[in-house]
């Protein structure tokens, strides 16, 4: 029995020691009304492991939320020049993006023992989605991360995320609290140094523009275990803390206030926790 129990959490350790990779987009496009699709295509690579994955989620206000995922997400997302193209059979899904700005690429963080790099291929687009055979037009978002650190080695208990979008205006924030708090913010394409966000207010404090979020509306919440990584719990369980940690995501209606003007359109932003 001892020996058993040995030669499992050598296995385990061996397991944890691999080159690990996750490789996810994320796609979204909110209507005038409110109607939101949002859709993930990923691949984690650890060690000789590969597993592909995608989901939906089809939101609307008359109607209940409806999930899909797929272990055959087919090819990942496409860009040519400013267009991202994207189809599933498995979800039965299509969509194109069609940017209304320039990309921004960051690296979050890059240590000796791995790196996320962010890359936002379409801060602002005009999307056309077709999904079960209803057509979702309005603007869109797509944002596609690379991370090479491995999962129970990022320097944070708690991420913001959210993302503003008018006519003519692309909010875009990430905030991490915990050993590494940092914050970024980026209007229009362009970085923000001084900025302060929370819940429901990001504000940009030299330029005193300021997005106030309002009627927010949950289209998912939950443990990961239960929501994004629900159709692949033995992952989450290898994963250590990631079956616990609690995740939630709301469409909201924001406004973007600046001295001489204000805008309001969707925002999406969410919360996730571990414990």
């Amino acid at each position: 029995m001892l020996r058993a129990r040995s030669s499992r959490q050598y296995c385990n350790q061996a397991w944890l020691l691999y080159m690990f990779q996750l490789k996810k987009w994320y796609l979204d496009s909110v209507t005038e009304t409110g109607d939101v699709v949002i859709l993930y295509w990923a691949c984690v690579g650890w060690g000789p492991f590969r597993l592909y994955y995608g989901a939906s989620l089809y939101s609307s206000q008359s109607k209940e939320s409806v999930h899909r995922h797929t272990f055959r997400p087919g090819a990942e997302p496409v860009i040519n020049s400013k267009v991202v193209d994207w189809s599933c059979q498995g979800l039965k899904v299509s969509g194109t993006w069609s940017s209304r700005m320039d990309g921004i690429e960051c690296m979050l963080i890059d240590q000796t023992h791995g790196q996320i790099l962010w890359n936002c291929a379409s801060p602002s687009a005009n999307a056309k989605i077709c999904i079960d055979g209803n057509i979702i037009e309005g603007l869109g978002y797509v944002e596609h991360l690379t991370m090479t650190l491995k999962p129970w080695q990022l320097p944070f208990d708690e991420l913001r995320w959210g993302r503003f979008l008018a006519p003519k205006d692309s909010l875009i924030w990430i905030q991490w609290e915990g050993r590494m708090p940092r914050t970024w913010v980026w209007l229009n394409g362009v970085e923000q140094k001084h900025v302060n966000v929370t819940e429901n207010r990001v504000e940009l404090l030299d330029g005193g523009v300021v997005l106030d979020l309002r009627n927010n509306r949950v289209v998912r919440s939950g443990f990961l275990s239960n929501t994004a990584l629900r159709s692949i719990r033995l992952l989450s369980a290898l994963i250590p803390g990631w079956g616990s940690a609690h995740e939630t995501k709301w469409l909201a209606r924001g406004t973007l206030s600046r001295p001489d003007n204000v805008v309001s359109g969707w925002a999406i932003h969410e919360v996730v926790q571990w414990p």
